[in-house]
């Protein structure tokens, strides 16, 4: 598995236990389907951050947004509930064998009506990422 943060992130979000959104409905930046709800888009914005000595930390915004019919509205609540428990239950959350993510901040996490019939679930959060195996000078220039 590639380990970018991207792919970290998407790796992860598919491997979760008990999600009603099929693996090959998880995308990167944009949907790659028609007619395939209930879809998952991952993005990730990435900023300079804090200089040290050895490098620039870089800070890692991830915008999550789950898709699901009108109909499902009970699916979207269970989905926000799983991906919170999943980013919640530590400050840093392991990305599989990629590394971790640490949450810097508040995030946001809503439910609401889209256009189309859609209910749109959103979490955006920030932080930082730390790819295993990775050295200390070479962690603070691959911070997310």
């Amino acid at each position: 598995m590639s380990c970018c943060i991207e792919d970290a992130v998407l790796e992860t979000l598919r491997g979760l236990n008990c999600t009603t959104i099929k693996s090959e409905n998880h995308f990167l930046n944009e949907k790659r389907c028609s007619d395939c709800l209930p879809y998952v888009v991952v993005k990730i914005d990435t900023q300079s951050g804090l200089r040290t000595s050895s490098a620039v930390q870089k800070s890692h915004t991830v915008d999550i947004k789950a898709y699901f019919s009108d109909t499902m509205q009970k699916k979207a609540q269970e989905y926000r509930a799983l991906v919170e428990d999943w980013l919640f239950a530590a400050g840093c959350v392991t990305l599989g064998s990629c590394g971790c993510f640490c949450q810097r901040g508040n995030a946001s996490s809503s439910i609401r009506s889209g256009t189309g019939g859609v209910i749109v679930y959103s979490l955006v959060f920030r932080g930082t990422y730390k790819q295993s195996g990775s050295s200390d000078s070479v962690s603070a220039s691959e911070s997310v």
